[in-house]
């Protein structure tokens, strides 16, 4: 398969959109085209990163992301290190994205902002692979939740009448259908209700429900936990 090809297919970006990409890193001349077109494989084909970056991030900054990705990789390289430094920050009024090393403490730091400055929004996070380094990057996406029923009872136990319009939209059967359970066995609980699922794509599953009253700090304190035990 042509590689644009595949990129659009993994992206949803037009090909037209990628290209133009290429062109816009070439046109700084830091990087050979070789080495650019690796790069653009491995973000666009390999990192995975979500739908909701390539839907709400300009051609242009995803451009500047990747080759600063590249550069300091190329820096990380030449210091003997196989640690990734990166570290971008883009805060809006409705919106924020997060890219940052896989660094504990960074991550907290970053963690607890968002809890400060985007209580009650929607929140995705991932764990993603460098492009040529072992190391690893985080990756935070923050929105502010649409609700086609804004002030739901305390009771209702319904997804559909209580999810974001974001995840119905976004979502499979399969997970709404896992979500949907865990509500029903949740909304009756005051503490948190936790779900493990152990065979998933050769994963393990964890999905916790939260009481709102609850909620404020539980994103830098589940960090903490899975830090402490060694969990990645």
């Amino acid at each position: 398969m042509d590689f644009y090809q595949e990129a659009s297919e993994k992206t949803g970006l037009a090909i037209a959109d990628l290209k133009k990409i290429e062109t816009l890193i070439l046109k700084n001349e830091n990087f050979s085209k070789e080495r650019v077109q690796k790069g653009l494989y491995t973000f666009f084909c390999k990192i995975g990163m979500v739908p909701y970056y390539y839907k709400t991030t300009s051609i242009e900054t995803i451009a500047n992301h990747i080759e600063s990705i590249l550069a300091a990789e190329i820096i990380a390289i030449n210091r003997g290190s196989k640690q990734l430094d990166v570290d971008f920050v883009s805060e809006q009024t409705d919106s924020a994205m997060y890219l940052v090393n896989d660094d504990h403490e960074k991550g907290i730091e970053i963690e607890r902002r968002m809890e400060n400055l985007f209580p009650a929004y929607r929140l995705q996070s991932y764990r993603t692979p460098g492009i040529d380094l072992q190391s690893h990057f985080r990756s935070y996406f923050v929105a502010r939740p649409i609700y086609e029923f804004p002030h739901p009872p305390a009771s209702e136990s319904d997804i559909n009448k209580v999810a974001a319009k974001q995840f119905l939209e976004m979502t499979t059967r399969e997970a709404r259908d896992r979500y949907q359970d865990v509500l029903e066995k949740s909304i009756s609980w005051n503490q948190p209700y936790i779900d493990v699922t152990d065979q998933v794509r050769d994963e393990i599953r964890i999905m916790i429900s939260v009481p709102q009253i609850g909620g404020y700090r539980f994103l830098s304190g589940i960090s903490d936990i899975i830090n402490y035990y060694g969990l990645v």
